[in-house]
This record gives structure tokens, sequence and C-alpha cells, in this order.
């Protein structure tokens, strides 16, 4: 008859209600993407046709515009008297396709960052292996600092690499208790020192005491601070203060400021800009210190800096 009965979570799915929606044959037909309803139809044809299960996937607009995506299975049912009866599932995968996709392009990335510190390590041991006898002792030592810098930036994409995959699975440890944030800061400036033509200032105000593991907010600051120096001008800030119940930090920088393509996606794992071939970096940072800042109950944001520069923000429980 080309009827159809629908569960109050398919109506959901689809962003519909029965009220204001019958599903028929033709009319669910309509609700796939353009590009997807032929296929959907056809598939649909072939399970009636030769009694065998269906299961395919396919895009579906929503009347508000938002593009989903679903796994359609089902099978036919031969009933007394000739009649067929179509049964079956729709389920909203588009997280997963999400995920996935996300998946592929993280292993290319990872892949693609590896295998440039990786080429050169082995061309120059290579070199070494050949040459070494008749190489001249400086030319030795360039090749040799060379291969330092290379196995020390793997070393660096590695260790972040294992970071972030233990955060996405859960896996990393956090201890939640009230830390003096300013003793974090002064710690921070100490620990990394500004290199020749920064200057770095931190300014506390009051005492704040936020809610964190101490290592990790740690790890945030020196991840924020190594950005400003590689990619902000000679003077950076870090501040913090107690705000309407939060402790807030912020580490702002005076330099040409953030690409406006990379801000969409700026906290996405191997997000970088023009700069990054000239000054290293694994791309991963900001990712990290967002999942960092998330695990700890909190949140993290770039603004534009006036007349030019970057700023990022993290708010935090009050410990």
């Amino acid at each position: 008859t080309g009827e159809i009965a629908w569960s109050d979570e398919m109506f959901r799915i689809y962003g519909l209600s029965p009220e204001s929606f019958r599903p028929s044959y033709e009319s669910v037909a309509t609700l796939s993407h353009p590009d997807d309803r032929e296929k959907s139809r056809a598939q649909t044809r072939a399970a009636i046709e030769s009694g065998e299960p269906m299961s395919f996937e396919q895009r579906v607009i929503r009347p508000d515009g938002t593009e989903r995506v679903v796994l359609a299975q089902g099978k036919v049912l031969k009933e007394t008297g000739g009649s067929t009866r179509l049964i079956g599932t729709v389920q909203d995968i588009t997280e997963r396709k999400k995920q996935e996709t996300f998946r592929e392009q993280f292993i290319a990335n990872a892949a693609h960052e590896l295998r440039t510190p990786m080429t050169t390590l082995v061309g120059f041991v290579e070199m070494l292996a050949k040459k070494r006898g008749v190489m001249p002792e400086e030319q030795m030592a360039v090749v040799m600092d060379a291969m330092s810098r290379s196995g020390d930036r793997l070393a660096v994409l590695i260790n972040n690499l294992l970071d972030l995959t233990k955060l996405q699975q859960g896996e990393l440890e956090f201890e939640l208790v009230p830390v003096q944030v300013g003793e974090v800061l002064r710690a921070a400036k100490e620990a990394i020192p500004p290199p020749d033509g920064k200057h770095l200032e931190v300014s506390v105000e009051g005492d704040p005491v936020a809610l964190a593991d101490r290592h990790r907010l740690d790890q945030v600051l020196t991840n924020l601070i190594t950005n400003a120096y590689r990619y902000g001008g000679e003077r950076i800030r870090i501040e913090a203060a107690d705000k309407n119940g939060s402790v807030v930090l912020s580490v702002t920088d005076n330099g040409t400021g953030v690409e406006a393509a990379l801000i969409p996606n700026l906290f996405d794992p191997f997000t970088r800009g023009a700069e990054s071939s000239e000054v290293g970096g694994s791309g991963l940072g900001l990712a990290i210190v967002k999942m960092l800042v998330d695990a700890s109950g909190g949140e993290i944001w770039h603004e534009t800096e006036s007349p030019h520069g970057a700023r990022f923000t993290v708010r935090l429980k009050r410990g």
C-alpha cells in the first residue's frame, strides 16, 4: 500500500512530528539528500523484489536544514495472501561518521608529521655510514646537530600523540585539588624563561585558587607560553584573577595574531599556520591544552587582541 508506520524515535531522528508529517513511501523518499535519494529507493525496491535483507547509509535533510547520516536496515516479511511487509530500523550514525573521518585524517596527519623528521634522521645516518671516515669535523658537527634536532622533534611528536590518545580514551589521571594559581604562573615563568628579544610579564590579581590538577595546569601554561614565544610578538603577558565565581587566566602576546582561516579549527589536532614549518611545533599543543582544560571542568577560548596579537583565556572552577 505504500503506507509507513513510524516510532516516536523515527520522528525525532528526522526532526519531524506525527502532527505535521505523515510518512509514506514517497514522502519519506523526499527526506533523503538529493544525491542519495535514488540509491535508497533502489535498495528498498531490490529488497522487496528479492526478499533479501537490506542495509545502507544515507544522508537525510531535516526541516531546519541540518544534515544527518543514518543507517537503514530492514527485512521483508511475506504474509498470508501474498502481501509484503518491510520492517526495519533507522539509526542516527552522524557522530560515528564524524569520528571515523576525524580518525582517518588524524592518522594521515600524524604519519605526515612523523615522516619529516624520520626522513631527515635516516638520511643523515646513511651519510654517516658512508662518509664518516672522510667527513671533516665541522661537517660532522653540523650533521650531529641536525640529527639531534630531528630526534628531539620525533620525541616531542610521539609524547604528544601518546598524551592525546590517553586524553581521548580518558586514561590520563587527574587529581583535582585547590591550586594557588599565582604560584603556578610564577613557576612556569622561571621554568621557561623568554628567549632573546622576548619579554614575559606575570600579573596576578589577589590570590586566586582554582580547582585543578597542578601538573596538568602547568602543562597547559607551558604550551600556551611556548606558543606565544614561537608565534607571538616581543611582549607576552600572563594574567590571573578571580572573576564572577571562577578563576580566569590568560596568555596574551602582541604578535601578528592567529590567521583567520585557522580560527574555526584552532583547537583541532594538526591545525598549523604558514609559520609552523619555520618555527617548529607539533600542531598538537592546543588540542592537548583544550582536552586538559575540558577534563578539569573548565573552558578555553581564543580572542584577537587589539590592535594586533592573540589572547588565550582559560576559565576554571574556583577551588
